[in-house]
């Protein structure tokens, strides 16, 4: 096992591994703030707003970044890094809790919905009411998505299967992303948990509304709508 301090032969140098993952709790917190600065859009059948989703879309993509950041960082520290493996795989191999691992297979899904702009395509109507509907249930073109995706969608609603978190793009919203959110803080407390030199956060203080907090007390704060 190894760490990204260990000294090496010079005076006063050590090595240096280029993790990001600190860097973005910042970003994803002033995202958040600017989210819970209007009111929630709830989803319609087709889509929510586009402020809602692309504040979402934004706060979901990092929240993953940061996790898999966190995730590379542990296996170099591990001494695992030569293995060629992704990383929720890796999490699965070494999470206590395979529920907690599987919940992360959901976060990463949704992280390659946004990230690789999965494309979908329905006829697609307004009702009386105003508002858009499908005329046909939407089909994901076959270009897009993996073996994950199938794993953990339902395919008749596009949600996932365990955390209910929306696959179809136009559909994620604050929701989603602060589910992603507690789910990536879990995760990052149990690798703490299993030894502190893996990715370490708990005594980081961010302000947040207004307020001095650990990014776990933040996340505990959020109101999941």
């Amino acid at each position: 096992r190894r760490t990204d301090t260990d000294r090496v032969m010079e005076p006063n140098s050590e090595n240096h591994l280029s993790v990001i993952g600190v860097s973005l709790i910042r970003p994803i917190l002033t995202l958040v703030e600017t989210l819970e600065s209007d009111k929630p859009v709830v989803p319609k059948e087709v889509k929510t707003g586009d402020r809602e989703n692309g504040y979402s879309c934004a706060i979901a993509a990092l929240a993953v970044f940061l996790l898999e950041s966190a995730l590379n960082r542990t296996r170099y520290v591990r001494g695992e890094d030569g293995e060629r493996i992704s990383p929720t795989e890796y999490f699965a191999k070494i999470s206590p809790d395979p529920a907690l691992a599987a919940d992360v297979e959901e976060v990463f899904a949704v992280r390659d919905t946004i990230v690789h702009t999965h494309l979908w395509k329905a006829r697609t109507f307004w009702d009386a009411n105003g508002s858009l509907k499908f005329k046909e249930p939407p089909q994901r073109l076959k270009e897009y998505g993996d073996r994950r995706l199938r794993r953990v969608m339902n395919p008749t609603n596009q949600l996932s299967h365990r955390l209910g978190l929306n696959l179809f793009p136009e559909r994620i919203w604050r929701r989603d992303a602060f589910i992603i959110l507690k789910t990536v803080g879990r995760t990052l407390d149990t690798l703490e948990s299993m030894k502190r030199e893996y990715f370490y956060i708990s005594p980081m203080h961010f302000v947040f509304r207004g307020s001095d907090l650990t990014f776990h007390e933040i996340l505990d704060g959020l109101a999941i709508p």
